[in-house]
């Protein structure tokens, strides 16, 4: 989590693929729901 000099939070989430060491998929956003992970999870399938 990353504070911005506005005092909000900005949050990632990174997918790496561990054979590769290669990033998937990269998301940030100020808030990541469950929802969210999954529909990245799916994309990067």
């Amino acid at each position: 989590m990353e504070v911005l000099s506005n005092g909000r939070r900005a949050k990632y989430l990174n997918i790496v693929n561990s054979s590769s060491k290669e990033a998937a998929d990269i998301r940030v956003d100020f808030e990541i729901s469950g929802v969210d992970v999954v529909r990245v999870l799916d994309r990067a399938a």
